[in-house]
């Protein structure tokens, strides 16, 4: 397991905190957020709607070179990998790939947490709001191995 603090100055308006109205997935401890499990994990925190959820880290993918083309059914995961802080999959299908991270507690669309490759730096991206759809035009080819890696936030394609 770990523990975490989320500031330790000013930067959220009144200092540290440690939970807001609504917490998941994590225990508080004096001044940490305490998760009791090692992982990977997401840390979600919404100022506008008062929540912080930690989770470990679940990210799906759709598009057509998934087998959850509108990602509404969330069978085509990554799976952890045996290198610390990574996560791979392998392209079932050629065509279009987006991946969506799943976060419990929170109420937007996919495309709002939507995480991408920058094909040309390999940095692991979320979308921005009103920002097209990242890597539209580009065509995956099934068997295709895709790791990402959350402490180097760089990706593998090969």
């Amino acid at each position: 397991g770990a523990r975490v603090r989320f500031s330790t100055g000013n930067i959220f308006g009144k200092g540290e905190f440690t939970g807001l109205t609504t917490n998941g997935g994590y225990d508080i401890e004096g001044d940490y957020a305490v998760i009791k499990e090692s992982g990977i994990y997401g840390i979600y925190v919404s100022l506008g709607s008062r929540k912080v959820f930690i989770q470990p880290l679940t990210v799906y993918t759709y598009g057509t070179a998934s087998s959850d083309s509108w990602g509404s059914k969330l069978t085509s995961p990554f799976t952890v990998s045996s290198e610390p802080g990574c996560l791979e999959y392998t392209v079932e299908n050629d065509g279009r790939l987006r991946f969506n991270p799943v976060i419990e507690g929170f109420d937007f669309s996919s495309w709002q947490r939507e995480l991408y490759i920058n094909l040309e730096t390999m940095e692991i991206l979320q979308r921005k709001s009103g920002e097209d759809e990242p890597n539209a035009s580009y065509q995956w080819t099934a068997g295709t191995k895709v790791k990402l890696n959350f402490i180097t936030m760089k990706a593998e394609i090969f």
